[in-house]
């Protein structure tokens, strides 16, 4: 079959994962060797040393091809990575990071992230995930791994443009990005004392000396639905709400002060970065795969990621937060049933249970909007300051 194909159509034999348009010419290079192989004459055929050494330059030939496509993408990144940093520039958008300042994290193999905050692991859909300090500033520097290309550098520019207009009490502002890593682009974000992921499941809230109390949650909740609702205020739309991705700072003394200012502030962090993946199939497809736990019915059908979606998440984050169960792969309306046996005893969680049940409705157009949802939260954390026996205040 193989000798008997077309020189134009044997390559459509090979393997479709190795036989692309890039490698046409190692295709070819390979085919004829195979073909001398299987010439009728057996005098014809080549020695096996001389198919060792045709080999040996078909691997040099495709080695030195390579590296010139790799060099030209380099080229083309490079070229694409200032012509954003000028186009930014002439919006006004002035929150570059320095080379420098980004290598003092990402030179330092200890900085690379263990948190669960943006999937978990150092090295995710999105690219490598590195934590540290900048101006005593604690930080989520992310290297992203994506192809950088026309359409990549427009939505790129307007996600810049937008996050960087977000300023908001509750949710993780931009600190910045540096585009002078010519292997990618690389993006800053403000972190907190810990993520909610770790205070939940992991030994983050071993160190604060104050009981990690239902109302301490629920003013969690609060602050992330605020935040979360701010997004949707400017259509913007995360696309992973989860625990891993709502961050608790501590705060104490002069800073209770402020306006606003609880003693475990939240924000919800890690939006805008799933837009940013949703050119590259491969990595978007590697990013679902990995990152949403909480599995939404509609999403998984449509594929699309709305606000509906963020509420859905939220529910899962709700759910977490006060049956400290985790969802991952399970059905969330199944873990639901975990605050009947926990918190049956206390109306608060009760209503809780009513709104993160509302969140993750099958159908879409019965969820409440992020407005609602603080609304919600509002009356029953107003509900909680009263003076009453009630016993979720204590318990953790």
């Amino acid at each position: 079959m193989f000798a008997r194909s077309s020189r134009d159509k044997r390559h459509e034999l090979f393997d479709k994962e190795i036989a692309t348009d890039e490698n046409i010419d190692f295709i070819e290079e390979i085919a004829n060797l195979a073909l001398d192989c299987l010439k009728s004459e057996i005098e014809d055929r080549p020695q096996m040393k001389e198919v060792l050494k045709q080999l040996w330059s078909i691997k040099r030939s495709e080695i030195l091809r390579q590296e010139r496509r790799l060099a030209e993408l380099r080229e083309r990144r490079i070229m694409t990575l200032r012509e954003i940093k000028v186009m930014l520039r002439g919006s006004g958008f002035e929150r570059f990071v320095t080379k420098a300042d980004i290598d003092s994290i990402i030179g330092d193999p200890e900085q690379e992230s263990t948190s669960e905050t943006f999937s978990g692991k150092s090295d995710v859909a999105m690219g490598k995930v590195y934590m540290g300090r900048l101006k005593n500033t604690p930080l989520i520097v992310i290297k992203m791994s994506v192809e950088v290309d026309e359409d990549w550098k427009q939505t790129f520019f307007y996600e810049m443009i937008m996050q960087s207009r977000i300023k908001h009490w509750n949710v993780a502002t931009l600190f910045g990005c540096c585009l002078d890593h010519v292997d990618a682009p690389v993006l800053v974000y403000e972190y907190g004392e810990m993520g909610l992921h770790d205070a939940l499941f992991g030994k983050a809230w071993q160190s604060i000396e104050h009981p990690f109390t239902s109302y301490v949650r629920l003013q969690i909740a609060t602050d992330a639905a605020e935040g979360l609702a701010h997004l949707h205020s400017f259509d913007m739309v995360h696309g992973d709400v989860r625990t891993a991705n709502v961050i608790v700072d501590v705060f104490s003394g002069s800073k209770l002060e402020m306006p606003r200012i609880s003693t475990f502030p939240a924000k919800i962090a890690g939006f805008g970065t799933t837009k940013l993946l949703s050119l590259d199939k491969a990595q978007y497809a590697r990013f679902l795969t990995e990152n949403i736990h909480y599995k939404d019915p509609h999403f998984l059908i449509t594929g699309l990621m709305t606000k509906e979606h963020d509420v859905y998440g939220f529910g899962g984050v709700l759910v977490e937060l006060f049956t400290g169960n985790k969802i991952q792969m399970h059905d969330i309306n199944t873990v639901i049933k975990y605050f009947d046996s926990v918190f049956a005893i206390c109306h608060h969680l009760e209503e809780i249970k009513e709104l993160a049940s509302w969140c993750v409705a099958p159908e879409v157009t019965e969820r409440p909007t992020m407005a609602k949802v603080v609304r919600c939260l509002h009356d029953i954390l107003k509900d909680q300051r009263r003076p009453c026996p009630c016993p979720c205040k204590s318990m953790h």
